[in-house]
């Protein structure tokens, strides 16, 4: 598998390219060419061009989950492809309202735009996307310390968005898990446990993507760092959401690694 960060709050050092509040990476698998997430407008098709990535190859695109800086750049992906449909998966729960202070943070088009431009497949349940590559689907919210992670979101009304649509791709290497996250709203010690369920594989490689720390508690970092080295996890790649300060703290449990547009894996 070959992976190319194409949005990220940050762009990496000596690379060219646009950085964005959001997250989108191209993944190249067997024959399937995917796009997970697109970030919040057309950066991701400025950078994908940037870097010689031919994203009128695509045939899949998969969404994280229904928030603004992963999906509002569905349009621009639309019109770039030209009428060419290809596969669209997420969990359903995308076309949710997403309000925080009667602010639509949601996704911008309807589910009959989806479908009149992509061939729509929405799961809850796991996806097999090539031989070693899984889409999570609906992630259990089984720690304790995550079981309640949630949106305290307001049309005028105070309510819990628990963003159960938030999921992640998993891929099965031969050297452990890599794991790829949007922002992680299951939270990250939910997703590697369902991870390791789904593929049946315990050896966890490392992980990229949000995992939306910002102002989380030493004591709920300790429990993921805890976590970090029970699993052997010797690097990581947290980026976008997560937050400065987490990266630091974690950075005591596993090497982590600097992301940003332009970083590209071969796994």
């Amino acid at each position: 598998m070959k992976l190319t960060v194409l949005v990220d709050n940050n762009v990496c050092f000596c690379k060219k390219g646009c950085g964005q509040h959001g997250f989108s990476v191209y993944i190249e698998e067997d024959d399937k060419k995917i796009l997970f997430d697109t970030g919040e407008s057309d950066v991701f098709l400025k950078n994908a061009e940037i870097y010689g990535i031919y994203l009128s190859k695509l045939t899949t695109f998969v969404l994280s989950h229904g928030h603004y800086d992963h999906s509002w750049g569905i349009p621009c992906l639309v019109d770039f492809l030209q009428n060419k449909k290809i596969d669209f998966i997420a969990h359903p729960n995308i076309m949710l309202p997403k309000l925080i202070e009667n602010c639509d943070i949601g996704i911008s088009v309807s589910e009959k735009y989806l479908h009149d431009n992509f061939n729509v497949r929405f799961s809850k349940t796991p996806l097999q996307i090539t031989d070693k590559l899984f889409f999570l689907g609906e992630i259990p919210r089984l720690d304790d310390f995550e079981c309640k992670r949630q949106f305290v979101a307001s049309d005028g009304n105070e309510y819990k968005d628990c963003i159960l649509d938030d999921t992640a791709l998993v891929y099965n290497s031969e050297d452990g898990l890599v794991i790829i996250t949007g922002c992680a709203h299951s939270g990250i010690c939910n997703t590697i446990s369902y991870a390791k369920s789904v593929t049946g594989n315990d050896k966890i490689k490392t992980i990229i993507g949000g995992w939306h720390l910002i102002q989380e508690s030493d004591a709920y970092l300790e429990h993921i760092g805890k976590l970090l080295v029970d699993n052997k996890i010797e690097s990581i790649y947290p980026c976008h959401c997560t937050g400065l300060q987490a990266k630091i703290y974690l950075s005591k449990f596993s090497d982590v690694k600097d992301v940003g547009v332009g970083l590209s894996m071969d796994i």
